[in-house]
């Protein structure tokens, strides 16, 4: 599964989250937040390990401040077989589609989709984690159609200290972590049981989903993707 999440707010409230979310972190000494390191309980958590009371609580900490200051969150999951299905019968690659393209696209078009639903005027810069695979092509796709939009590191670097990580990536990537296991288990392998730091998540105002077939074709069609010559007989097997 690839997914791309992340959240809205006003800058103002953006500048709130940052303050609180590296108190929070300072107060627990971790330098940052990553789930691929938190999950494991490995690297600068390792000390944490099985030890579900404070990890719980610490998720916990970090949702009530992103529910506090984001306004609503956003993510789209693609199931990477069935992009390579559909890459064997269309030229997603050679158009320039990614899956980056695919799901940060359609993250894009549902915010812009929320805030014309609420009538709102401010501007909006999205932002996307720095060194982002296919971020070229991505940044691209962004530029002709007129969206705003900037790479920054979600964590520190010490080879470059003067690259302020930006910590919304940080939220953004919990989520992104998160909806991606929705997907991959809940949905695909039929696991119902819901993760309890995904539930806290759903406590903030959230839309949420993934491509089926469907969804991908009309992506193709909107964005006039030419069909492969495919040598085999028979008709293409794209479909609901």
């Amino acid at each position: 599964m690839f997914s791309v999440a992340g959240y809205i707010s006003t800058a103002a409230e953006w500048i709130s989250f940052d303050r609180k979310w590296s108190k929070l972190l300072f107060r627990n000494k971790v330098d940052y937040f990553h789930m691929k390191e938190f999950a494991p309980s490995t690297k600068q958590f390792a000390a944490w390990k099985k030890q579900e009371p404070r990890r719980g609580a610490f998720l916990q900490q970090l949702v009530e401040i992103t529910r506090k200051h984001a306004l609503h969150s956003f993510s789209v999951s693609l199931d990477m077989k069935l992009y390579n299905r559909a890459n064997k019968y269309f030229e997603l690659e050679e158009g320039d589609c990614s899956p980056l393209v695919i799901c940060g696209g359609t993250c894009v078009e549902k915010v812009l989709g929320w805030r014309k639903d609420r009538a709102r005027l401010e501007p909006i810069i999205f932002y996307f984690e720095e060194g982002e695979e296919g971020w070229g092509i991505f940044k691209t796709w962004m530029d002709k159609r007129g969206y705003p939009c900037e790479s920054a590191p979600k964590l520190p670097n010490a080879k470059k200290p003067l690259n302020v990580p930006l910590t919304p990536l940080q939220a953004a990537d919990f989520v992104a972590w998160e909806t991606r296991k929705l997907y991959a288990e809940t949905i695909l392998v039929m696991i119902r049981k819901m993760r309890g730091s995904l539930e806290q998540l759903t406590t903030i105002p959230h839309d949420w989903g993934s491509f089926e077939m469907s969804d991908l074709r009309r992506f193709i069609m909107r964005n006039n993707i030419s069909t492969r010559r495919v040598p085999e007989r028979g008709g293409v097997p794209y479909g609901n």
